[in-house]
């Protein structure tokens, strides 16, 4: 069996994000599973003359949706939901299928409903209009949609059957962390890799921080580490020069490989996203949180998680998912409670592993996409 994953923009394994690595590990699963599959990558080219061509109705010009000869040889394609579904989008399927009518077409969607993202910035109002008018044509060129999520009582979606899977990472590929003597000055490290948009909402952490420093009494030494860099920046800044934050906010810059692991082996808390109301959602079943879990770390964060809704996962602080204001001792008592003593740094850190290992890997999660692919479970 042979195929192909389709994926846009630019793809570097060696400084590639979240994102880019599932990818990665996906083609990696399938191959280990005797489905020879190849990357095809459509390069988005971002000028400003094809967004403006984007918005104009029956146009579809990023990425280029550029149908090879070889796809009348292959058995199953396999991609995810593009920025937006527009008419290029649908004719290149529709070219696929007439010209190979045996192949199999499986469109992930990571976030459902994603109409939300679609709609939260005006100048894509009309990206959403064309996508809601396109869905309803995918029906006949798609065989499979796998939905990343846990509302697994929907069958079919647009007309198409739906694969339920949770957002799964490679376990193998992620070093676990070397904690050492973490507890020594009994500062508390908490870590947040992000690309800094809106809606991750960080700056509820930091005006949060802010007013625990404020307040009188004895304060415990926390240092938030925020790895990545994003349109928010700016935002953050100027609340940690506010309150004067710098002791305790350490903005670390985009940091891959044996830097990230760095910070990794010194935290002992995730921050998860804490702004997912900012786009209308409730449950989170991000990448992220996946190689939070990976590395053995707690998770705080503002809403739901799917892991933690399936198995109840313990090590998970659920803060409101609204802008009210955060609680630093709320954070501080899940923090006292899953770390009582020294010893426990250690075994918490391979509990939550070991979990992440059982649910998460991908071996486990694309269980079902792979019998589908396999003609075992159709």
């Amino acid at each position: 069996m042979r195929g192909v994953f389709i994926y846009y923009g630019y793809f570097d394994k060696s400084t590639c994000s979240g994102i880019d690595k599932k990818v990665h590990d996906q083609i990696e699963l399938f191959n280990k599973n005797g489905l020879d599959c190849n990357l095809c990558v459509f390069p988005y080219n971002h000028k400003f003359s094809t967004k403006i061509l984007d918005r104009i109705p029956y146009t579809n010009t990023d990425p280029h949706w550029s149908f090879s000869d070889d796809f009348k040889y292959i058995d199953y394609i396999y991609l995810r939901r593009p920025f937006f579904m527009g008419a290029g989008f649908i004719h290149f399927l529709k070219k696929i299928k007439t010209k190979n009518n045996r192949v199999k077409i499986i469109v992930e969607i990571p976030t459902y409903p994603y109409d939300g993202e679609l709609n939260s910035y005006i100048g894509n109002f009309p990206l959403y209009i064309k996508d809601k008018i396109n869905r309803r044509k995918l029906y006949k060129y798609i065989d499979r949609l796998v939905i990343v999520g846990n509302t697994t009582n929907i069958k079919d979606l647009w007309g198409i059957p739906v694969v339920w899977i949770m957002n799964g990472i490679n376990c193998a590929a992620i070093p676990h962390r070397n904690i050492g003597n973490i507890y020594k000055n009994k500062t508390i490290h908490c870590i947040c890799v992000s690309s800094f948009e809106f809606w991750h909402g960080y700056d509820r952490l930091l005006e949060a921080l802010g007013n625990y420093y404020q307040k009188s009494g004895i304060k415990r030494n926390i240092v938030l580490h925020m790895v990545g860099d994003g349109a928010q920046k700016e935002c953050y800044d100027r609340i940690v020069k506010k309150y004067n934050l710098q002791a305790h906010v350490k903005f670390e810059g985009m940091l891959h490989g044996e830097r990230l692991d760095k910070i990794y082996d010194c935290a002992t808390l995730a921050i998860e996203c804490l702004g997912m109301y900012r786009k209308n959602m409730e449950l989170s079943s991000s990448l992220k949180s996946r190689e939070y879990l990976a590395k053995g770390l707690p998770i705080v964060a503002a809403g739901k998680n799917d892991v933690v809704e399936k198995t109840g996962f313990p090590y998970y602080l659920e803060l409101s998912n609204d802008d009210s204001s955060i609680d630093i001792e709320e954070i501080l008592q899940f923090y006292d409670r899953i770390y009582p003593d020294e010893s426990s740094f250690n075994s918490i850190n391979q509990k939550i592993r070991d979990f992440a290992e059982k649910y998460l890997d991908l071996s486990v999660t694309m269980k079902e996409v792979l019998d589908y692919l396999k003609g075992e479970n159709i």
